[in-house]
């Protein structure tokens, strides 16, 4: 019997697609990651079911949306069905998770099936005036430009910590690795930043963005700092370049493993990022496209063709389920209505110019409802009201918990600036609302939270670190 591939996870947090020159961004931020994907399936309209960590990671692991899976919160719970993870363990494989992202631990249920879960922290260990002064130093040092990051492990100390773990492995192995790099606050170190900015320009925005985020104030830079968004964004492309050249190493070794050991090398991201689009920023409290279009590409050496470009739509949700039919393995069946019939990513040919509908989900956490509750400043425009979209088409429609709606036509308007239902009707606009309202109706307008109450206690570290990537 042939030997069963290794799969490879490679998340970049809130990587967007539009940003990366093999989708076609004109500056070059991504040399590496477009070497790999000339060998690699280029998927240009894959969308995550969610705009944020949490419920778009459950989905990827489940391959079920957030209103069935319920992790709308920051956990998943145990009656939600089995995990990719789970099902590859069953399956004999070795399962290792490395992460640097708070969300993504043991304690939230993400990453339940994982045998070996390595938690990165850039000061780990117990707290200490040592630790305490490293981390002081660190901070001093992202901020005057010599180092890139503070609040988490950057890409050479993952990727090493993921090549220590598989690296002994002899059975097939599935490894999960979160990239945190391309992630707000977006200060990479001088020396990249000053590749899009003079080092004038480049430093103050830095410093200007780093005080504005000790204040986990991230939307105020579209109020009250207007002038600082074009940088913001060529700092972006920056931090996206600069992981990139990080990254590289990494990339190498697993292509050149590859030749003794036979993989399936996924490289995704969780969620886009606004950068100022309709008045917002980071990723919560909204479903337009800056916040999910992700970027995928499959790479299977001699099982997927290499180099081509998929047009179809699909989301996360379809590579749990079709990755595992796809390895002759047995997969959960999915009854509700939406996952029937669903896109199969590792077989392109049956993809073909077919339309599939994607959906997606926002729901506020009860993290940051607590938050407010306890009188935390906060500046997120959109928080409030509960989100249900369906893409479609060419179209997006998206219904708000407070009524509000919201249709625009993708394909003549991507960036979502014009509500056709605020325009004068039209019989064409009617029929398309109709439709639309037919495809978001399979859509269950409750997300189904887990039961019991809300966390009542974060680890001060973790909230500090929580506050500095946007979310408190």
């Amino acid at each position: 019997m042939p030997r069963l591939p290794d799969i490879i996870l490679l998340c970049l947090d809130s990587a967007r697609p539009d940003r990366f020159s093999c989708y076609g961004y004109p500056r070059k931020t991504t040399p590496n990651m477009d070497r790999l994907a000339r060998e690699s399936l280029l998927f240009t309209q894959a969308i995550s079911p969610a705009a944020w960590t949490i419920p778009s990671h459950a989905s990827l692991f489940t391959g079920l949306y957030p209103c069935h899976h319920g992790a709308v919160d920051d956990r998943l719970s145990s009656d939600s069905g089995p995990t990719l993870a789970e099902a590859l363990s069953e399956a004999g494989y070795a399962t290792i998770a490395v992460s640097p992202n708070p969300w993504l631990s043991r304690k939230g249920g993400l990453l339940r099936g994982f045998e070996r879960v390595l938690e990165m922290s850039p000061f780990g260990g117990k707290r200490s005036l040592r630790r305490g002064l490293r981390r002081k130093t660190a901070e001093l040092a992202t901020v005057l430009g010599l180092k890139a990051q503070w609040l988490y492990c950057e890409a050479k100390q993952v990727s090493a910590a993921a090549i220590r773990a598989i690296r002994e492995v002899e059975q097939p192995c599935f490894l999960y690795v979160n990239f945190m790099d391309t992630h707000a606050p977006y200060l990479p170190p001088l020396r990249w930043a000053a590749s899009s900015l003079s080092v004038p320009d480049a430093a103050v925005a830095r410093w200007r963005i780093y005080r504005i985020i000790r204040e986990g104030a991230y939307d105020v830079v579209n109020q009250e700092h207007p002038d600082l968004l074009p940088k913001v964004s060529r700092l972006y492309d920056s931090r996206l370049a600069a992981f990139d050249a990080d990254v590289a190493s990494f990339l190498d070794w697993l292509l050149a493993r590859e030749r003794a050991r036979p993989s399936v090398l996924i490289l995704f991201s969780d969620h886009g990022e606004g950068l100022g689009e309709h008045g917002l920023m980071n990723h919560l409290g909204s479903l337009y496209d800056e916040m999910l279009r992700i970027v995928l590409m499959i790479r299977w050496s001699g099982e997927l063709p290499a180099g081509a470009q998929v047009a179809a739509q699909v989301q996360l949700t379809d590579i749990m389920p079709s990755l595992l039919r796809v390895l002759g393995l047995k997969a959960p069946h999915l009854a509700a209505p939406l996952y029937q019939d669903r896109p199969n990513p590792f077989a392109p040919d049956s993809l073909g110019s077919r339309e599939w509908p994607a959906y997606a989900e926002y729901t506020m956490p009860s993290i940051v409802e607590r938050w407010k509750q306890d009188g935390k400043r906060y500046h997120y425009a959109r928080l409030e009201p509960s989100l249900r979209a369906v893409r479609s088409h060419g179209h997006k429609y998206v219904v708000g918990s407070d009524g509000s709606r919201e249709l625009y036509d993708i394909a003549a308007d991507p960036a979502e600036q014009h509500n056709l239902l605020q325009l004068a009707q039209t019989p064409a606009t009617a029929d398309t609302l109709r439709q639309m309202e037919a495809a978001l109706a399979l859509l269950p307008v409750d997300g189904a939270r887990p039961e019991g109450p809300s966390p009542t206690g974060v680890d001060p570290e973790i909230a500090e670190q929580l506050q500095g990537l946007g979310y408190l």
